[in-house]
């Protein structure tokens, strides 16, 4: 099996990636911002779930325990494998890093034949977030995994982990090269920039309102937008 590993020395890092959007049940085109700023990261995530129908509902796509921040993408499948629940196991541990989270997770992944059979030739992903910067593997529709290695040496992250680019071109016209960000700026840039990916067609309503986003500092990590992740939804994906 091949991996691929990407990282970053540039200080503006972009990342790119297409989901495609067929599952048994459930797609979740996630679009997602990490910006660094003086304080730490301030990560950000919209919160469309659409149906093999066409109906759309609102899922928390933002997950956080012993300082550690968990986004997953991909389709939710009919029945096994669950990787929002494989991974929560990861989230779970009290003691880890993001990247030694993220690599256990993929070793387990790629050893278990059941679940690589499964989830067949789909696209799929994790990031786990703390304050050494965002690290996760994607499975390619080849089969291979692709790793995701954004350090502190990284001014922001912007992924758009569905059919577009709109919030990595917001983020690129409004963001300055140089001292990183403070924290309401970059909320506001987060809200921004994830508003412009749901407007974009490239999304084809995949995406959308209302934002999650949290602040991953040295104090810990904190709501600074919960507005699709209150209590009884934060653990449904």
């Amino acid at each position: 099996m091949r991996i691929t590993q990407v990282s970053t020395s540039t200080l503006i890092s972009c990342l790119f990636i297409s989901l495609i959007a067929c599952a048994p049940q459930a797609a979740f085109s996630t679009a997602f911002t990490i910006i660094k700023t003086k304080k730490g990261w301030v990560v950000g995530s919209d919160s469309r779930r659409v149906s093999q129908d066409g109906k759309s509902g609102m899922s928390c796509k933002i997950r956080f325990k012993n300082g550690v921040v968990l986004i997953v993408w991909g389709p939710e499948w009919d029945g096994p494998p669950d990787l929002r629940k494989i991974s929560q196991r990861y989230l779970d541990e009290e003691k880890g890093t993001a990247k030694g989270r993220s690599d256990e997770l993929e070793k387990f992944i790629i050893s278990d034949a059941t679940f690589l059979q499964n989830t067949g030739s789909h696209r799929f992903g994790w990031a786990f977030i703390d304050m050494q910067g965002a690290f996760g593997y994607e499975h390619e529709l080849d089969g291979s995994f692709k790793g995701i290695n954004y350090s502190n040496a990284s001014h922001s992250i912007y992924g758009t982990y569905c059919l577009g680019t709109a919030s990595n071109r917001y983020l690129k016209t409004h963001l300055e090269s140089g001292q990183p960000p403070d924290v309401d700026l970059a909320t506001s840039l987060t809200r921004s920039a994830l508003q412009a990916q749901a407007d974009s067609p490239d999304s084809q309503g995949m995406v959308g309102a209302p934002f999650s986003i949290v602040l991953v500092s040295r104090s810990g990590i904190k709501w600074l937008d919960q507005d699709s992740c209150q209590a009884s939804l934060v653990f449904q994906h």
